[in-house]
C-alpha cells in the first residue's frame, strides 16, 4: 500500500507502489506471494511484449479477480503503436477490458489516447515508457491532459525525479530492477530497420544485445564487443533515497522472465520498502540469489549517477561466479566450487568473463569418477561436457536448480480466484408470494416470485431443506455462502418449486450484474476521419543532421529548410540564418533537440519569447517537452517521425493538440502511408531520402576508462558500428554527448511516390553526405516534382540504397 511517513524531522518519506511484471496467471500468483501492491500485465495482442505468454480474456479475467483477492492493483498494458486496420479488434478488446475491475491501461500511442478519451474516458491513463518523455515540461503535458501517472526515462537523476514530484500532481513512476535499452524507450528503430521486426510493435529482436567493432572514421579499431549491451538494473540498497524522492511507483522489469524471477525480486524489493518503512526483518532473498536469478552485472544507473552502464563483456545472462575450471579429462570438466557453493543436477554453467560457452549439469562425480549422492559446498567435481575448458577459466552459474525449485514452490501458493460467493435471504409465508433476496459482493437483488407457499400436510419446510436445495450452484459460476431465512412455521414448498426460485434469482441477480457493465462501444474509423482533396505538388523540404553550414543550403532548390537550434540560451543566433533563407525564398522551421531534459526545457522556456518572435516560419517538434511550451502559441507546428505516427487517428490527436503536420513513421509500408495521408487530419510529411536514424542515446559507446562524461569532448564526428555479418551503421556524437546511430543503407524513396498522392511535403534528411552530393540529391527530387520525371539516382561511391520499411512495413 502506497503511504506517507514522518521518518525524521522536517523530512517527508513516501513509500512507493511496488508494481511487478506478469506475463501469466502464474507470474501473477508469484508477484501476489512476492508482495506486489500491483502488477500489469497485457492480453495477446497490443503489448510490447507480444513474445510473452500473455494472457487470453479467460485468464485475464481470473487474474483481476485474484488480485482483487489480495487488494492487488491491475494495471493492462496497451502500449504498442496501432495499425489502422487493427482498431475495430482493439475497440473489441477496450470493450472488454471496461468490463473488468482494472485500475489503468498503459498506452503510448496517439491515436489510441485520442479512441481513449472520446470513446472511453472511464479509463485511467498513464504513459508506457514508450511514450518518450524526458522531463518536467512532458510530465506536465500529460498532466493537463488528464493522466493519472507518467513514467520517467531510465536516463533521469533521482534529483530530478524529485524536482519533478514536487512541481507536479501527476503521479510518477521509475524503473527499478531489470534489463535497460541503450537507446531512448520509443526511440529505436534498430531492430525494425534490420529484420521488420519493430521494438514499437513489442517484437524487439534485441539487436543491442549483439556483438560491434567500434571504428573510427578511418576504420580504426577503437573497441569490440557488447558494445550495446547494459547492465541490469538494481536499485534495492537506494530505496530510501527513492522515498524520499517522492516517487509513486517502482517498476520491475521482466513480463518475458520466469514466475521464480518475478517472485524472488518483488519478495527482494517487498523487504526492503518494509525496512524503509521501519518495519524491518530478516530478508528471505539475499543479494547473492537476487543476483543468481538473473543479471548481466547490476548498476544502480544514471539514476544514481552511473553514467557508464554499458557492460561491453557479456550480452546474456551470467548468472554469479561459482567457481574455477581446474582441469578437463576424458570428456569431463574439473571444477572447484567457491566455499559457499554447491553444485546441483539441472544446473546451468557458462564459463569465462563472456560467458560465450555453457551447459547444464545433467550428472555429478566426485573426482574419482563416482556419482556424488549429496551436495557439498566448496568440493571438487567432475562434471560430463562436449567441450574443453582451460584450466583457471571461472565457471559462473546461471541457473539455481536448488534455488529455482524453492522459488517455485514459494511463488505459487497463491490459490486461484475462488468462484463468486452469494448469499440468500427468503421470507416465506401462507398464502404470501414468497421474497427472495441475493447478495454476491457489492450487488443484492430482491425479487417476489409468483410461486405461493402451501400449508404442509406431512412434512413442513425448514431451513436445512432451503439450505439443501440453495447450495446447489453447479455452473451458476457462484459458490454458496450461506442462507438466512423467515419461515412461517407449517408451510411447504416442492423442491422443484425451491430450485424454481433458486434460478429465478440467480438469473435476476446475472441481468444486474449485467446491467452493471458499460454499454459496448461501436466505433468506426470511417466515420472519425475527414475526406482529404489530392495534393498536387508537395514541398520539398530538407533537415541537416547540425545547423553547420547551413546558410550554404539556402542556394538549394528546396521550399523549406529545417534549422536545428543547439543553444537555447541564444535565440539571436537564428537570425541570420532565418534571413539568409528567406532571402533565397525558404521557408524556415525551427528544430530544438530531440532529447530534452528538465534544465533543457527550463532554458528554451526562458527565451520562448524571444524564439516566438524570430521571423520563422513554424516548429519541428521533436518531443512532447516542446509541444507542452508551444502548444498555445500561434505558429505553424509539425510533430516529427519521433512521435510514432503509425495511424490516421493519431494525425487528428494533432489535431486536437494545435499541431497542424505530422511526419510520418518511418515503420509504415507505402500502402499504408497512403491509406494513412488520405484521411489525415493534418499536413503530412514523408521521408524520402536520408540515413534513417536506428538508435539515439545517453549510453556513450565509447565507454571510455576515464568516465568524465560531463566535460567530454572527445570522439566528435563520425564512426561507425560494424555487426558480427560485417553490416556497417554510421555513428556519431553530438555536442550535447547524445549518441545517434543510423542505418547503413540510406533511404532513397523514387518512382513509388507517384502512388503517394496526398503527401504534402517530401524531406530529405542530411547527415554525412558533402555540398556537392547533397546538391545532386536535391535536383534528383526537384526535378520529379516539377517534372514528374526522377531521372537517374544520385552516386555516392561506395553507398547502398534501401526502400526500408516502405516496402515491407513491420510486424
Amino acid at each position: 500500500m502506497v503511504h506517507r511517513i514522518i521518518k525524521e524531522a522536517g523530512t517527508m518519506y513516501k513509500i512507493p507502489e511496488l508494481l511487478a511484471p506478469a506475463g501469466t496467471l502464474e507470474c501473477i500468483r508469484a508477484a501476489i506471494n512476492g508482495g506486489a501492491d500491483a502488477v500489469y500485465f497485457g492480453g495477446k495482442a497490443f503489448n510490447a511484449r507480444r513474445n510473452a505468454g500473455n494472457m487470453d480474456e479467460k485468464e485475464m479475467t481470473e487474474a483481476v479477480a485474484l488480485c482483487r483477492q489480495y487488494g492487488v492493483k491491475v494495471y493492462v498494458t496497451l502500449n504498442i503503436l496501432i495499425k489502422d486496420e487493427e482498431f475495430e479488434d482493439l475497440v473489441k478488446d477496450l470493450n472488454f477490458l471496461a468490463g473488468l475491475d482494472i485500475d489503468g491501461l498503459i498506452v503510448q500511442d496517439l491515436g489510441l489516447i485520442f479512441l481513449l478519451q472520446k470513446y472511453f474516458p472511464d479509463f485511467r491513463l498513464q504513459t508506457s515508457t514508450q511514450g518518450s518523455v524526458y522531463g518536467l515540461e512532458g510530465a506536465l503535458f500529460f498532466e493537463r491532459l488528464g493522466f493519472m501517472r507518467v513514467v520517467l526515462p531510465r536516463e533521469m537523476p533521482i534529483s530530478e525525479a524529485a524536482m519533478i514530484a514536487e512541481k507536479t500532481k501527476v503521479e510518477l513512476k521509475i524503473f527499478c530492477h531489470g534489463a535497460l535499452c541503450y537507446a531512448y524507450s520509443g526511440q529505436c528503430l534498430m531492430s525494425s530497420m534490420i529484420g521488420g521486426r519493430s521494438g514499437n510493435r513489442g517484437l524487439c529482436a534485441q539487436p543491442c544485445r549483439k556483438k560491434y567493432q567500434l571504428r573510427d572514421a578511418d576504420n580504426r579499431l577503437i573497441k569490440e564487443g557488447y558494445l550495446l549491451s547494459m547492465s541490469d538494473l538494481n536499485i534495492k540498497e537506494r530505496l530510501d533515497e527513492v522515498a524520499q524522492a517522492g516517487i509513486d511507483s517502482l517498476k520491475i522489469e521482466g513480463r518475458m522472465k520466469s514466475p521464480e524471477y518475478v517472485y524472488a525480486v518483488t519478495r527482494a524489493y517487498r523487504e526492503t520498502l518494509d525496512a524503509v518503512d521501519g518495519e524491518g526483518k530478516t530478508p528471505s532473498i539475499t543479494e547473492k540469489e537476487l543476483a543468481q536469478v538473473f543479471n548481466r552485472s547490476f548498476t544502480d544507473g544514471r539514476l544514481f549517477g552511473d553514467m557508464q552502464v554499458i557492460n561491453d563483456v557479456v550480452g546474456r545472462n551470467r548468472g554469479i561466479l561459482a567457481g574455477h575450471v581446474i582441469g578437463c579429462e576424458n570428456g569431463r570438466l574439473l571444477i572447484e566450487a567457491l566455499p559457499d557453493t554447491a553444485f546441483s543436477k539441472g544446473d546451468g554453467l557458462s564459463f569465462g568473463e563472456d560467458s560465450e560457452k555453457g551447459m547444464r549439469i545433467d550428472s555429478l562425480f566426485d573426482l574419482k569418477g563416482r556419482p556424488l549422492a549429496s551436495e557439498k559446498p566448496g568440493i571438487k567435481v567432475k562434471v560430463p561436457s562436449r567441450f574443453r575448458v582451460p584450466a583457471g577459466t571461472p565457471v559462473y552459474r546461471n541457473h539455481d536448480a536448488r534455488l529455482t525449485r524453492r522459488l517455485k514452490s514459494e511463488s505459487q501458493s497463491a490459490k486461484p480466484a475462488g468462484q463468486q460467493t452469494v448469499c440468500f435471504r427468503l421470507k416465506l409465508a401462507l398464502g404470501a408470494p414468497a421474497e427472495v433476496t441475493a447478495e454476491a459482493g457489492e450487488q443484492v437483488v430482491t425479487r417476489v416470485s409468483d410461486i405461493t407457499p402451501a400449508a404442509a400436510q406431512n412434512l413442513p419446510l425448514t431451513c436445512e431443506t432451503l439450505s439443501g436445495q440453495f447450495e446447489r450452484l453447479g455452473g451458476t459460476g457462484y459458490q454458496f455462502g450461506g442462507l438466512d431465512a423467515d419461515i412461517e412455521p407449517g408451510i411447504f414448498l416442492s423442491k422443484g418449486e425451491l430450485n424454481a426460485l433458486r434460478r429465478e434469482i440467480l438469473e435476476a441477480l446475472d441481468a444486474e450484474q449485467a446491467e452493471e457493465k458499460p454499454t459496448p462501444v461501436v466505433f468506426s474509423l470511417d466515420r472519425e476521419l475527414p475526406a482529404k482533396p489530392e495534393v498536387q505538388r508537395p514541398l520539398l523540404s530538407l533537415e541537416p543532421a547540425d545547423k553547420a553550414g547551413f546558410q550554404a543550403l539556402c542556394g538549394l532548390a528546396v521550399d523549406e529548410l529545417v534549422l536545428p537550434v543547439q543553444d537555447l540560451s541564444r535565440p539571436q543566433d537564428c537570425e541570420a540564418p532565418i534571413a539568409r533563407a528567406h532571402e533565397c525564398g525558404k521557408r524556415v522551421l525551427l528544430a530544438f533537440p530531440r532529447i530534452m531534459d528538465t534544465a533543457a526545457s527550463a532554458r528554451l522556456k526562458s527565451n520562448l519569447d524571444a524564439f516566438c518572435g524570430l521571423n520563422h516560419d513554424g516548429i519541428l517538434l521533436k518531443n512532447y517537452e516542446v509541444l507542452s511550451l508551444f502548444q498555445s502559441k500561434p505558429v505553424y507546428k509539425e510533430a516529427d517521425q519521433s512521435f510514432n505516427l503509425l495511424n490516421a487517428l493519431s494525425m487528428k490527436q494533432l489535431r486536437e493538440w494545435q499541431v497542424e503536420g505530422g511526419v510520418l513513421s518511418p515503420e509504415l509500408s507505402a500502402a499504408e502511408a497512403a491509406v494513412l495521408a488520405k484521411c489525415s487530419a493534418v499536413s503530412c510529411v514523408l521521408p524520402v531520402y536520408g540515413r534513417q536514424e536506428l538508435m539515439v542515446s545517453a549510453n556513450c559507446v565509447y565507454n571510455c576508462a576515464d568516465k568524465q562524461c560531463e566535460n567530454c569532448r572527445r570522439y566528435r564526428g563520425w564512426a561507425a558500428l560494424i555487426d558480427e555479418r560485417g553490416a556497417a551503421f554510421p555513428l556519431r556524437k553530438d555536442t550535447d554527448n547524445i549518441i545517434h546511430i543510423y542505418n547503413g543503407d540510406v533511404l532513397l524513396l523514387k518512382e513509388e511516390l507517384k502512388r503517394q498522392k496526398y503527401i504534402d511535403k517530401w524531406r530529405i534528411y542530411a547527415t554525412d553526405e558533402g555540398h556537392e552530393a547533397l546538391a545532386d540529391v536535391v535536383s534528383y527530387y526537384r526535378n520529379a516534382l516539377d517534372n514528374g520525371v526522377f531521372g537517374s539516382v544520385p552516386g555516392r561511391t561506395g553507398v547502398r540504397y534501401t526502400k526500408g520499411n516502405f516496402k515491407r512495413g513491420v510486424e
